[in-house]
């Protein structure tokens, strides 16, 4: 019938979409940003107004590159056009107010990201991100490890985890993340970068240089 057609396409399309912003956060999570636009920019192609998807999309390239306050504008704008992913821009506007130096209002926000859906890795990470901040290290690594367990080939929670024990001067459990992160994940540009800021950390500067 008519229906089912519509339905089956209507369904595809959906899938398509899905996979498209799948491979999208992948390269935003290793940090190839120029690729993720050209992606992004087809991902938009032919619809007059911002998806919620791309807002949130758009949200992470901007946290990977470092603006917080243009990240956050992307994230707000999701709680408007889509109650089905609110805990994406909860937990996008705690990242972003995490960089900006407001601690409480990002733990605050990815509470609120991580009791709408605590499966989601990225809510895990951001409230682990948070907790940590405010030295509240038991349940933040607890997070972590949970975030790096629910990671399939995402070496994004092994990488934030390693981080926060590094600036926490845990060189020996961070190393120890890292060595995991690449059995289980595999190895990318940014955590043999991790791995080599650990090194120089250390002082062994021929070594992070080798990485």
């Amino acid at each position: 019938s008519v229906t089912t057609l519509i339905f089956t396409f209507s369904l595809a399309v959906k899938l398509a979409s899905a996979k498209q912003s799948e491979s999208i956060i992948g390269l935003i999570e290793q940090q190839n940003i120029e690729a993720a636009f050209e992606e992004l920019r087809e991902l938009q192609k032919g619809k007059a107004k911002l998806t919620a998807e791309t807002q949130m999309l758009m949200g992470m390239l901007y946290i990977e590159l470092g603006q917080p306050s243009k990240a956050n504008e992307y994230f707000e704008k999701i709680l408007f056009s889509s109650t089905e992913m609110d805990d994406v821009a909860y937990a996008g506007m705690a990242q972003a107010e995490l960089m900006l130096g407001n601690v409480s209002m990002a733990r605050e926000l990815a509470e609120e990201a991580f009791k709408r859906n605590p499966d989601s890795v990225q809510n895990k990470l951001a409230l682990a991100s948070a907790l940590s901040e405010q030295s509240i290290y038991s349940r933040s690594e607890d997070l972590f490890r949970s975030a790096m367990n629910g990671s399939r080939k995402s070496t994004l929670a092994g990488r934030k985890f390693a981080a926060s024990l590094i600036r926490r001067n845990k060189l020996d459990e961070a190393e120890a993340v890292i060595k995991s992160t690449l059995i289980k994940q595999g190895e990318d540009g940014p955590v043999l970068a991790l791995y080599s800021e650990l090194e120089w950390e250390r002082g062994n500067q021929e070594k992070s240089t080798e990485l």
